[in-house]
């Protein structure tokens, strides 16, 4: 990310938006109810651990509505160019002239050399040596991460892995003119090699508006799916190339973030954030306070144990870029939580956010536990989301789309599980706004695997949220191992199995597979162009629906057929039946 901060020694502090953002009310595809005491859980069949007893039935185009011919399944679309000009030594980037005159910039590339305003004078003076070897040093507590673009174009992701990153962020494109030619290769490597992986981009607010740049970086590898492994798409927001702050007042600087981040979280459903200095923030926004919901992604080069001051919009950080050059390619990162804050963070909510306090699981809220304002809970096999959003209502989210929501509102507002058995949401004053009036001993909320709420207590299970929105999965959401869609009666159920076989049963029976088993890691995505791929762990496709349309949805009907829709038309189904 950083090349003039390298090369002039320059610790400041530096930040990028990463989308991430908490769960929006925007309409679901299907109306959510309100939860019921009366409601009953169905039985959710379970799954066999193969279907080769079953028969394959090889997808078909001949639906009720024929499919035109698909755009072959790929992790990213548009052009692409690569680095340009002359190479970088390995590892690192080229000079920022060089970065010019390709049109080509990693992220921190424009930072300044007199950067005083930070508070980093003092720093600059160390040779670039002696700084990188103090830094590598003492690596900062959290998991370790890196970021890269074109300009490390062959990253041996399974030799990071084993030196011990976790995550990395990639860079995807910049502007609406430059999209990475080693992107796809490198987003799918590091998944491929265990990591969690997200994009990134180089935003220039002088060329165009932050709006046309969100889409073109969501169009060209930016989107987001919620499958545990993707981080949230990131902003690159620096000093200019060509004049500090890009020419832009900081009025006119801020209005181009929100504009970018509105966009990314209407195309993606996950808010972005800013990565930048401490002194870039303040001079070019006004030290602005109104991002908080956007996790920070700081850069600053310290022999700190921490990066020191942060911008005003935020307390605490999600990502810290702490050295230009170590152990592994490009940037060194840490991740500020644990490996499960950081699945968390993929899902959309900040580090801070989990793990659940008084929680005896991710997925569980035991008696006298509670969740309050701006955490979240998942279940245990990451498809589902429970948010006690910050605006006092409780929201259920999951395959893309809100499932569920209490309806409640105010700022402080908590979901608690009481000893009694009731589980209640209280405003800041302690008034109750919503409960589902259960009673009993040893009372426990669980989110389910299926996509329930379900409270038990000593009277058994006594209440659950209903099964409105597990049948179906919304465009951009993808199935991993273990993950399902289900109809009402939980008979009817499409399971991504661990051995990479995409399975329909009914009844607990085998009745139509992708017949891709033999390929772990495999997950099932539901692209935006409308085609259903099967990606094995290297991220090539093994299957498809060969489909296209817009607004797709992948839904279980009660008569055990699994159809794909797009533009309100069917585009393919698994030809299976009650």
């Amino acid at each position: 990310m950083t090349s003039f901060v390298r090369r002039a020694a320059i610790f400041t502090t530096t930040l990028a938006v990463v989308a991430a953002g908490g769960v929006g009310l925007a309409a679901a595809a299907q109306a959510a109810t309100d939860p019921s005491a009366a409601a009953t859980a169905a039985a959710t069949a379970t799954p066999s651990a193969a279907a080769t007893s079953a028969a394959t039935a090889s997808p078909s185009a001949s639906t009720t509505a024929a499919p035109t011919a698909t755009a072959s399944p790929s992790a990213t679309s548009g052009s692409s160019s690569g680095a340009g000009g002359s190479s970088a030594t390995a590892g690192q980037d080229p000079s920022l002239a060089v970065q010019n005159a390709n049109g080509n910039h990693a992220m921190g590339s424009t930072i300044p050399a007199d950067d005083s305003a930070s508070g980093a004078t003092s720093l600059k003076l160390h040779s670039l040596a002696t700084v990188q070897a103090t830094a590598q040093a003492a690596t900062p507590s959290g998991l370790k991460g890196l970021d890269v673009s074109a300009y490390q174009p062959s990253v041996n992701w399974s030799s990071v892995a084993a030196n011990g990153a976790k995550f990395a962020y990639i860079k995807a494109t910049e502007g609406t003119t430059y999209t990475s030619s080693t992107f796809a290769s490198q987003y799918n490597g590091a998944y491929a090699a265990g990591l969690s992986r997200g994009a990134y981009v180089f935003a220039t607010p002088n060329t165009s508006t932050g709006a046309a740049q969100a889409t073109y970086f969501v169009n060209h590898g930016g989107n987001w799916t919620n499958d545990g492994r993707t981080l949230p798409p990131l902003l690159d927001i620096e000093y200019g190339y060509n004049a500090t702050c890009w020419g832009l007042s900081q009025a006119a600087m801020v209005a181009w973030i929100k504009d970018f981040s509105n966009t990314v979280l209407k195309l993606t459903g996950i808010r972005p954030a800013i990565y930048s200095t401490t002194d870039w923030w303040s001079q070019c926004t006004g030290n602005n306070s109104g991002f908080s919901q956007n996790p920070l992604f700081i850069a600053h080069y310290t022999t700190a144990s921490t990066p020191g001051t942060l911008p005003a919009s935020w307390k605490s950080w999600s990502v810290w870029q702490w050295a230009d050059s170590g152990v592994f390619p490009g940037d060194q990162d840490v991740f500020n939580g644990t490996i499960g804050q950081l699945k968390y963070f993929a899902l959309g909510t900040t580090a801070s956010s989990v793990p659940v306090a008084g929680a005896t699981a991710s997925s569980t809220l035991a008696a006298g536990a509670k969740l309050t304002a701006g955490k979240s809970m998942t279940s245990s096999n990451g498809q589902f989301t429970l948010s006690m959003q910050s605006d006092g209502n409780l929201v259920l989210s999951g395959n893309g789309h809100v499932m569920w929501y209490s309806h409640t509102s105010g700022s402080g507002a908590y979901l608690t599980m009481q000893a009694d058995g009731n589980l209640v949401i209280y405003s800041a004053t302690g008034t109750a706004l919503w409960k589902t009036s259960t009673t009993g001993t040893g009372g426990t909320m669980v989110l389910s695997s299926s996509g329930q709420l379900q409270v038990t207590t000593s009277n058994g299970q006594v209440w659950t949220s209903g099964w409105t929105g597990t049948s179906y999965i919304s465009k951009g959401t993808n199935l991993v191992a273990g993950q399902t869609i289900h109809d009402v009666s939980g008979l009817v159920q499409g399971i991504m199995q661990s051995d990479g076989n995409f399975v329909v049963y009914i009844n607990r029976k085998a009745k139509w597979q992708s017949g891709t088993g033999g390929n772990p890691g495999s997950r099932l995505d539901l692209q935006s162009d409308g085609n259903l791929v099967l990606y094995n762990s290297a991220g090539r496709a093994i299957w498809t629906s060969r489909s296209t349309g817009a607004n797709p949805i992948l839904q279980t009907q009660t008569d055990g057929n699994m159809v794909l829709t797009a533009g309100g038309k069917v585009k393919w189904y698994s030809r299976t039946s009650v």
